[in-house]
């Protein structure tokens, strides 16, 4: 059985293929035998794991049906796992063109793709994986992975989990003298968004922390899954927004 190490090593000997936004490119090429090597993003992932002796069924030909196939295996994983997961696939929910995928070279920075926009130009690649606006993250069926993150960031987690759940009944009112309240806020929205650029844990409640409260609160019936808001994007945090808050950074 291939290792998800399997994947990115097989990844990096196809960097510098030519980017092929077309339908039929799901076998990892774009169907002309004159042209083998051009591919989309989807395309790319196709084709490392046929590589990888571990074709993908003839549904999942497109980014969002890659993630489902790793989705419907119970192999769903967070983003922040996934940053650090060799082999595991980060893609962004869309239609079309709004769509895409990547394969995490588990270093916590990189991933593989295509188009990577990089030395190769518009073609395969190495990409920066933070600050991208991944939705999914899972793992590829009938490939052998190492979860997960480090000892070190383990020991950093578990640290930072027993700072925030002494904030249980913190209830923010947002007049600037609640800081600490402020900075546990700003720690619980930099784990639900691991793919946006962190916020400053500084405990000021400044225009970039209300937008990104205001982001969840506009997405969190997306994030759980309720298919329908629960509340107005107000920015405001009272006991009911506190408990999502911290059940949806998983504390």
């Amino acid at each position: 059985m291939a290792t998800g190490k399997d994947l990115v090593a097989i990844g990096m000997t196809h960097l510098g293929l030519s980017y092929w936004n077309y339908d039929n490119t799901r076998f990892g090429n774009d169907g002309n035998p004159a042209q083998p090597d051009r591919m989309d993003c989807s395309g790319f992932m196709v084709r490392i794991n046929r590589e990888a002796s571990n074709p993908p069924p003839d549904w999942a030909w497109n980014s969002e049906g890659l993630e489902l196939w790793g989705r419907n295996a119970g192999l769903e994983i967070s983003l922040a796992d996934a940053f650090v997961t060799a082999g595991a696939a980060v893609s962004r929910w869309g239609v079309g063109n709004a769509g895409h995928i990547a394969l995490s070279v588990g270093d916590g920075q990189q991933t593989i793709e295509t188009p990577a926009w990089g030395p190769f130009g518009h073609a395969s690649g190495t990409a920066n994986i933070q600050g991208r606006d991944w939705t999914n993250a899972c793992c590829f069926p009938n490939i052998d992975y190492v979860y997960g993150p480090t000892p070190d960031q383990l020991e950093a987690v578990a640290k930072l989990e027993a700072a925030i759940k002494q904030a249980t009944d913190t209830v923010i009112h947002f007049d600037g003298t609640n800081h600490q309240a402020i900075t546990w806020l700003q720690i619980m929205l930099n784990r639900i968004y691991p793919a946006k650029r962190p916020l400053v844990v500084d405990g000021i409640y400044g225009v970039t922390t209300l937008h990104r409260l205001q982001t969840y609160e506009m997405d969190v019936g997306h994030l759980l899954h309720l298919g329908h808001n629960i509340w107005p994007a107000g920015g405001q945090v009272g006991p009911t927004v506190w408990k999502w808050l911290r059940y949806s950074a998983k504390i």
